[in-house]
């Protein structure tokens, strides 16, 4: 820049020595421009390379790019997809069985039964104008003799059962049955006169389970004796065909 400077204060200084010499003004003269066009050439590249003069090949700034330093870079490391969610376990793969319904239990039926029904037992005192058998009689006074006939007043009725050997067959049956009445109440057939096969313990047992009061003659106690009518029913659907015993 001074040099400039001082080429300019040359050159403006000659021209009053001018006439006597022009070529060294002419040498002072280019050498002036050429100051200036390397001072322009400077100030361009100090700026950046703008101005006037030419400019950098894209290929320069590249190059000065590449020329750096080279700087290592680590690829990091794949990172692996999580892993999906474990599937639920299932009992089992097969396809689900049918509604399980319990098989009704068989329950046994009930052997058909010949009769269908029951059969029931009625006793009552029977009317005292209804006299006994001969053999009745004659037993009564071979086994009680002075035995008086009565009516008995109960304290506990007769109650007697249907037998089951005459359900078979739907049985119909009525008997008058001579009784005895102790002294103390109890009673008890007379014996040897009734002996039928399928209703005689039914019987028995019935005139058993009562209990009198105390036969009395002018308040004196007396063995008395009665008759009792039995009826053996059989009741049920069936009970039109039932067969009717004999009665007695």
């Amino acid at each position: 820049m001074a040099l400039a400077l001082a080429a300019d204060a040359g050159f403006r200084a000659s021209p009053a020595d001018a006439p006597r010499d022009e070529r060294p003004a002419a040498l002072a003269f280019g050498a002036s421009v050429a100051v200036h066009a390397g001072l322009a050439a400077v100030i361009a590249l100090a700026v950046g390379g703008g101005g006037i003069g030419p400019q950098s090949p894209p290929e320069a700034s590249l190059r000065a790019t590449l020329a750096t330093p080279a700087q290592r870079f680590v690829a990091p490391e794949p990172i692996a997809p999580p892993s999906p969610p474990a599937a639920r376990s299932v009992a089992s793969a097969a396809p689900l069985p049918k509604a399980v319904v319990n098989a009704p239990l068989s329950v046994p039926k009930p052997a058909p039964s010949k009769a269908s029904g029951e059969g029931r037992v009625l006793v009552q005192v029977a009317e005292p104008d209804v006299p006994p058998t001969r053999e009745m009689l004659a037993t009564l006074n071979a086994l009680h003799p002075g035995a008086i006939r009565i009516v008995p007043e109960f304290q506990v009725e007769p109650a007697g059962a249907y037998p089951e050997a005459a359900l078979a067959d739907r049985r119909q049956f009525s008997a008058e049955v001579a009784v005895v009445v102790h002294a103390d109440g109890s009673l008890e057939v007379v014996q040897g006169t009734f002996e039928d096969p399928i209703f005689r313990d039914s019987v028995r047992a019935a005139v058993a389970s009562a209990k009198a009061h105390t036969p009395e003659i002018d308040g004196k106690a007396v063995t008395g004796w009665t008759l009792l009518r039995f009826y053996f029913e059989f009741v049920g659907p069936q009970a039109a065909g039932a067969v009717a015993a004999p009665t007695r």
